[in-house]
């Protein structure tokens, strides 16, 4: 009879001890359905708030939109001005660039001319100079009598 006994209890302890697993377990999935449930529970607060909210940025939208369009009315209104300024600007720099076309020919020859009149004479200086020697010894030789001639040679 002891070992009957002690086959009941090995079992009773078994069934005890699988019960407890069973609990234990049913335990953490309540524990995690719980934490499901109240996680849905705050997504569908926040679902709420993000209703309140819709309406509001619907509004927000549909003023952006009229704001756009009356912009974009505005913007459609001006462009011939905006032709206007920029066909007067091409203009204007055209007559600008003709301008400084001819001042700049004007600098330019002004430039030449006061380069010849100073340069010209360094450039000669050897025939200038030859010239002037010439003439000075033409003088000295009438002065002295050489190749004095009393008649003129043609």
């Amino acid at each position: 009879m002891e070992a009957r006994l002690v086959i009941f209890i090995g079992f009773s302890a078994l069934a005890l001890i699988i019960n407890t697993g069973m609990i234990v377990a049913a335990y953490k999935v309540m524990a995690g359905m719980s934490a499901k449930i109240e996680e849905n529970a705050k997504k569908l607060d926040l679902l709420g708030q993000a209703r309140e909210w819709l309406p509001k940025a619907l509004a927000a939208s549909e003023s952006a939109v009229q704001a756009t369009q009356s912009l974009k009315d505005q913007v459609t209104g001006f462009e011939p001005v905006l032709e206007r300024i920029q066909t007067a600007y091409a203009n204007s720099l055209a007559k600008t660039d003709v301008r400084m076309g001819l001042a700049q020919r004007a600098i330019s020859f002004t430039v030449d001319v006061a380069d010849r009149m100073i340069t010209w004479p360094i450039r000669h200086v050897n025939s200038a100079a030859a010239g002037i020697q010439g003439l000075v010894s033409f003088i000295r030789g009438s002065e002295n009598g050489r190749n004095a001639r009393s008649r003129r040679t043609r």
